[in-house]
């Protein structure tokens, strides 16, 4: 057997599980359409293609495993599959997932070009989803009425948003839309009733009518554009409309800026715990700062501590006023010097360290982290803002350089190197994070690695 024909089990109601035969390369357009007890099925990593309607209206279908070496999904494969909650896929065509009210996460692997139009389609309990940076568009209407996805990170890969593409998405707060994004059609944002900010990484503002973004608050949502850009988005079509047009630096380039609160590029672990730097890089003496730290969905942000090296001489922790309101993934931090004349000095270095954990069902790839609200006091009492600034966390299954697993790094992880080498591997040895200089191979290069990251620290 090669093949599963056209409607072979069609409408078999009473069908619960099936296996196919290694072997089969094909499973026919409306193979299982209306199984409806079917609640598993094994497919071989032989299959290539899978057929239109091929599991459409699977009602028990729960989750299934298409394999890698699957090129083609036909239009509507999974439609109706009501009970479906999970799915890693290859491949994203029409109406693939249209109407799979369960489906709570997908996983969509790097290869996928494009995410054709309705394929998720009144996914209502759909919470997140990956896109790989091989996906070039987002096809009209393909996230429509997601109405609990509540955030979404589209790579730089991606050119176009179609129509509708992300209509009612009502739990979706922030979106980040990068400088690849040349068009954006007509009502692609529009009903996004929670939406707080939007970023637009695109210095010359894409054009749109007020369309768009209709029926999204004007006056409650904060349009972030590039610095320098904001008098042509102020002046352009559907985004003059925005009443609150702040300007960021995106993936900033610190070295250009006089003076700014930001994080250098961060990784993580996934289901780890670490600590972030906030760094102040201040020209003149500054008597206190507050900054706002927005992190991906997933992450839970336990606490923050100021940090003594940036303290004046003869100054303690106990000399400071420093207030925080910590909601899930933000944080608001205020700190103002109570010493004297005490100041921080113009310098570049850590301010505080804000401690957080990255959930177990987080995907890797790489997210942004946003700092906002963010300014100083002068040592003459005066408020001085500071650009907003836009950071990237890039979340591993893995901590580069944590070779003994203990989630930090430190002169721990090159003593495990040394004994590796050696031959006398660490029980808790973990060979991938110890490839700290990626070449592929661990060596006395990794360890050296690890201790220019402590001096770095």
């Amino acid at each position: 057997m090669t093949s599963i024909g056209d409607d072979a089990f069609s409408s078999c109601t009473s069908l619960s599980s099936i296996t196919i035969p290694s072997g089969v390369t094909s499973i026919g357009d409306r193979a299982f359409e209306k199984c409806t007890s079917l609640s598993s099925i094994t497919i071989p990593s032989s299959v290539t293609s899978i057929g239109g309607y091929a599991f459409r209206s699977c009602t028990s279908l729960i989750s299934t495993t298409i394999p890698s070496s699957v090129t083609s999904i036909g239009d509507r494969a999974f439609e109706g599959c009501t009970s479906l909650s999970s799915i890693t896929i290859p491949s994203i065509g029409k109406y693939v997932f249209s109407g799979c009210t369960s489906l709570i996460s997908i996983t969509i692997p790097s290869g996928v070009t494009s995410i054709c139009e309705c394929a998720f389609w009144d996914c209502t309990s759909l919470i997140s989803i990956t896109i790989p940076s091989s996906v070039t568009s987002i096809g009209g209407w393909a996230f429509y009425r997601c109405s609990s996805l509540s955030s979404i990170t589209i790579p730089s890969s991606v050119t176009s948003i179609g129509l509708y593409a992300f209509y009612r998405c009502s739990s979706l707060s922030s979106i980040t839309i990068p400088s690849s994004v040349t068009s954006i059609l007509p009502h692609a944002f529009s009903d996004c009733t929670n939406l707080s900010s939007i970023w637009m990484e695109n210095a010359t503002p894409i054009s749109i009518t007020s369309y768009q973004f209709g029926g999204v608050d004007k006056t409650g949502c904060t349009l972030y554009v590039p610095t320098g850009s904001k008098s042509a988005y102020q002046n352009a079509s559907g985004w003059k409309d925005f009443q609150n047009i702040i300007e960021f630096e995106p993936d900033t380039d610190i070295s250009a800026l006089d003076n700014a609160i930001y994080i250098e590029k961060t990784e993580g672990r996934i289901g780890g715990t670490m600590d972030i730097s906030v760094r102040l890089k201040n020209s003149y003496p500054v008597r206190g700062f507050q900054f706002k730290l927005e992190l991906p969905e997933g992450t839970t942000i336990n606490d923050w501590k100021l940090s003594t090296n940036r303290l004046p001489s003869g100054a303690t922790l106990s000399d400071k006023i420093a207030t925080q309101r910590i909601d899930g993934n933000t944080i608001n931090v205020a700190c103002s010097l109570n010493y004297g004349d005490a100041t921080f000095t113009g310098n570049d270095g850590e301010i505080a360290t804000v401690n957080v954990t990255f959930a177990d069902d987080m995907e890797v790839g790489s997210y942004p982290i946003y700092l906002t609200a963010c300014d100083v006091t002068t040592a003459g009492g005066t408020d001085e803002d500071l650009n907003d600034v836009k950071a990237t966390l890039v979340l591993e299954d893995y901590l580069p350089g944590d070779a003994n697993g203990d989630g930090k790094i430190r002169i721990g992880d090159a003593t495990a190197i040394l004994n590796y080498i050696v031959g006398n591997v660490p029980s808790n040895f973990q060979e991938k994070a110890a490839d700290t200089n990626g070449d592929g191979k661990i060596r006395i290069g990794d360890a050296t690695a690890i201790l220019n990251i402590i001096v770095s620290q």
